[in-house]
């Protein structure tokens, strides 16, 4: 059907048709013809990906469609991309520029409810929770057990004096057996014979064997005398003078066991 047109309006549309003959209009209608060949490659196969269930290939391919064709049909299919792939705040963004673009777009019912469902899917979603970094508690650090010892010190010169008077004695008696002994070989009858009134008949010789058991008694009741006090002497200092202190002998940590002490 052919409008009739006012002379004006003719010659507008003869200026029209005159502009699009020329080289720079015949370049930017190519240029739009190659655009739309371009999105319609992509939408193909955008729909092929669809097809296939592969939603993520599908939205890089209708998002790159409307980029070569501003067509707002296409943002509904991109929204429906977004809506597959659960990414529900850009899907709801993109159904609602696609009903601003088109308000009277006959599924302009269906959009909005698609909408109103992805809102509660996105209410519904679990927030994405910002681990609380662990509060690291320093351990409790024990002191280590330990067990004492009572340990005493006895006064070294104590000891020295009572070993000392020790061996006096133990030299004393040994000189005092000795002592017997040469007694009892002076008063045998082979040497000497007791007297009736008293006394005894020594032969010369028996001399000798009195002198040496005089001296024998006389050094072995000195020695064992010395040797007596000093040992008394030795033990009294040792017990005046001791003195005791506490000695960790083990000590239970994380590390083990210690052990110290002589043995």
């Amino acid at each position: 059907m052919i409008l009739d047109r006012p002379p004006a309006a003719l010659a507008c549309a003869l200026f029209a048709a005159l502009a699009a003959s020329s080289p720079a209009a015949a370049h930017a209608q190519s240029a739009s013809t190659n655009a739309e060949s371009d999105a319609n490659a992509l939408l193909r196969q955008a729909d092929a990906a669809f097809e296939v269930r592969d939603f993520a290939r599908a939205l890089q391919l209708f998002r790159r469609a409307y980029e070569r064709q501003q067509d707002p049909t296409i943002l509904y299919n991109v929204a429906t991309m977004y809506a597959a792939l659960e990414q529900w705040a850009d899907a709801i963004a993109t159904w609602r520029l696609y009903l601003e673009r088109v308000p009277d777009a006959p599924n302009r019912t269906t959009t909005l409810a698609s909408i109103r469902d992805a809102e509660a899917r996105l209410r519904a979603a679990p927030t994405s929770v910002v681990p609380t970094p662990a509060v690291v508690t320093p351990p409790v650090v024990t002191p280590p057990a330990q067990t004492f010892a009572t340990r005493t010190r006895w006064p070294v010169g104590a000891w020295v004096t009572t070993a000392v008077g020790g061996a006096s004695a133990v030299t004393g008696a040994v000189l005092l057996g000795l002592y017997a002994g040469a007694v009892a070989e002076l008063e045998s009858p082979a040497n000497c014979s007791r007297r009736t009134g008293g006394g005894f008949d020594c032969e010369p010789g028996a001399l000798a064997i009195r002198d040496r058991a005089q001296s024998l008694g006389t050094a072995g009741a000195i020695t064992i005398s010395v040797g007596g006090a000093a040992l008394v002497g030795g033990l009294v200092w040792a017990l005046a003078g001791r003195s005791s202190e506490r000695v960790p002998i083990v000590t239970v940590s994380s590390a083990g066991i210690t052990v110290v002490g002589s043995f």
